[in-house]
């Protein structure tokens, strides 16, 4: 490079913030704002000291901590196991997600080939997968809220590439859950319109999770679709029913993944009323569209809550990378 070069490049101005650039400055002056406490790290237990042959007491070297591996499940409750000699209900039947037609609209499937979009899903499930299975089980790390600001910003579109990716995963099963009553996406697209689903399980007490968790064609994946459409979805996703189901999801599947599609923060309020269920979120913000203004009131509406990453979904970027309150992480999808 020339003189000449490196001189106008130094003499330039600045390049102008994008929208997306701009979303990414917010969540980091609202972590560097209100930074959370560290952890306390509990030092290692002292080793007994060992006799040398001159005679002085040394210290034997701590071994290192294993490495970490996932629990298995815990044993199920007392009152689950006296209901076992009850007779089964019939479970719903497994539902056929057609492949064919999400890759014509642009969705992973388990026959995508690698591709960059593969390799981004890729780096998103691992920071996930990360956080929810080395946290506490009673801090909900494993149920994971995925929504955006306002509609069409490709929550959907990012809820199903993601369990596609984490379907792959060797021994993890993955749970999604729409949780959009008022304007359901994720059901339509999947082929699950008109089966029963949250909103049947949230309006009648008699029915358990198990009644509407469709298996599919995909052995590790599950999924509950919205229901049957509810005049009342938002008071259904506001009430204590709501809570403890979604609580239960968390509890009653420490080995899964639970992705949780919610309506958008800005124009509903079933975001507000499950954010303290769930141990992560992810806001899906769309480059070049989702405003600044927009993004600030929706991380105002989340408050603190220490799991929060964003994706930028549609940029032309080719870095992919994520953004949350702890540590600079950040998601770039390219368009």
């Amino acid at each position: 490079m020339s003189k000449e070069d490196t001189l106008d490049k130094t003499t330039q101005p600045p390049r102008p913030l994008s929208t997306v650039e701009r979303a990414a400055r917010l969540l980091i002056d609202a972590a560097s704002s209100a930074p959370l406490p560290p952890r306390p790290i509990p030092p290692p237990p002292a080793a007994p000291p060992i006799a040398s042959p001159d005679g002085a007491a040394r210290s034997q070297p701590v071994p290192p901590p294993p490495p970490f591996k996932r629990a298995p499940p815990p044993a199920a409750p007392a009152a689950r196991a006296a209901e076992a000699d009850k007779p089964q209900r019939p479970r719903p039947d497994p539902v056929t997600i057609d492949f064919a037609a999400l890759e014509k609209r642009g969705f992973l499937t388990p026959n995508s080939p690698r591709a960059r979009i593969t390799d981004e899903f890729r780096l998103i499930k691992r920071q996930l997968l990360e956080r929810a299975f080395t946290a506490d089980p009673k801090d909900h790390m494993n149920a994971v809220m995925v929504s955006s600001s306002m509609p069409g910003e490709g929550k959907t579109f990012v809820t199903i590439n993601l369990a596609m990716s984490l379907a792959k995963e060797i021994d993890l099963h993955v749970l999604v859950v729409d949780a959009d009553l008022s304007r359901p996406g994720l059901s339509p697209t999947l082929g699950m319109k008109a089966l029963p689903g949250l909103s049947d399980l949230l309006s009648d007490p008699s029915l358990d999770i198990a009644d509407v968790l469709r298996p599919t064609n995909i052995p590790t994946l599950g999924i509950i679709p919205s229901g049957q459409p509810h005049r009342m979805g938002p008071e259904l996703l506001a009430s204590q029913r709501a809570l403890s189901v979604i609580s239960e999801l968390a509890e009653r599947y420490p080995d899964r993944l639970i992705l949780i599609d919610t309506a958008p923060f800005l124009v509903s309020s079933e975001g507000m009323a499950l954010k303290l269920q769930v141990g992560q979120i992810l806001l899906v913000v769309e480059a070049e569209r989702t405003t600044e203004q927009e993004v600030r009131a929706t991380l105002d509406m989340i408050g603190d809550h220490e799991g929060v990453s964003v994706v930028l979904n549609a940029t032309r970027t080719r870095f992919l990378s994520s953004l949350t309150r702890s540590k600079p992480y950040e998601y770039y999808l390219h368009k």
